[in-house]
Parts: structure tokens; sequence; C-alpha cells
């Protein structure tokens, strides 16, 4: 983290929103220490390259820390057969695992069949119409595979989808068929 505010920015070329930096630039403190990318509400977002008198960094910042050299997703789909539509999204709830709801037609799914749920750490469990899986280690692979019927009931489908979560915390995955 560089030390001082940005008030004490010596050099800068970019745009600023409300006084800040806001979008690509090259910022200069005075102590040398130089910046030059993405910025968001006066913090380094996205990518960019710091450079030190001894020393540079490349990668990606958010909120002002530096994430990597590569941005990590946060997720990602490995396989997706027979699921209309997805959501995932990372709860504030403080319990490390994944939460599984299966929907039809804007409600819970109740023509599920033969549902198996293949993990590579963790406990599985079930309360009502949710699946989870808890006491998770990141990144956790997870695969969903099961038998539905269509809404009319006239014809039966295999589903299955398999994903990766990356990112450390509490998840909620809704599959739509």
């Amino acid at each position: 983290m560089v030390k001082g505010s940005l008030r004490e920015l010596t050099g800068m070329k970019g745009s600023l929103l409300k006084g800040l930096p806001d979008g690509q630039g090259t910022y200069r403190w005075a102590s040398g220490v130089l910046y030059q990318g993405a910025w968001k509400n006066g913090m380094r977002e996205g990518e960019g390259k710091m450079v030190y008198p001894d020393s540079t960094v490349t990668g990606f910042w958010k909120a002002d820390k530096y994430q990597g050299a590569k941005l990590i997703q946060p997720y990602t789909i490995i396989t997706s057969m027979s699921v209309s539509r997805y959501t995932i999204t990372k709860s504030s709830d403080k319990n490390a695992g994944i939460r599984l709801r299966i929907t039809q037609g804007g409600l819970d799914n109740i023509s599920i069949e033969d549902f198996s749920l293949a993990y590579d750490s963790g406990s599985e469990y079930r309360s009502g119409n949710i699946y989870g899986i808890e006491n998770t280690r990141f990144p956790l692979t997870v695969k969903v595979k099961y038998r539905s019927w269509n809404q009319l009931m006239t014809t039966q489908y295999n589903v299955i989808f398999e994903f990766v979560i990356n990112q450390p915390g509490s998840w909620e995955i809704v599959l739509v068929n």
C-alpha cells in the first residue's frame, strides 16, 4: 500500500470524478512511486502497474489491494446440460459452502429423480428443497446430476451441471429447468 493520501500526488495524468482518480490514469506520489492503470473512486481497481524505486508489480487491484498477476474468476462453469439458466451469487453469510436450489416454472422443482451431488471437499446436507455442502475448502469442484420431468410431465430429461467455485465464501446457486 502506498503511504499518504491522493492529495500528495505530485503529478497525474488521467480522469477525475468528484475530485478522485477514476478511469485510466498515471499517478506519481511525492515519494516517486508511480501507478499506471485503472482507478475507481480514488482507489486502484482493475489492471495496472505499480513502479517502486527498486521493483515493478504488474497485475490486478481491487479496492486498492493487489490481487495478483492474473485475475481469477470467482467461479467457472465446466458443464451445463439441460439447464435453461442459472445464477451463482456470493452471499454475506459467514458459513463457507454452497446452497443449491433447483426451480422449474418459478417454483421449486419437485419432479427430480436420481439426484446426485459429487464434490471434492466438505459434507452434504439437505434442508427442504435446498441441497448444500458445508465445511468446504476452495477451490471447490461440484457436479450435480439428476433427472427431471418437463412442466407438462410428458418427457423426462437428464441434467448435468458441473462448476468450480474459486473464491472462499458462502455461495447460492439456483438452477432453472
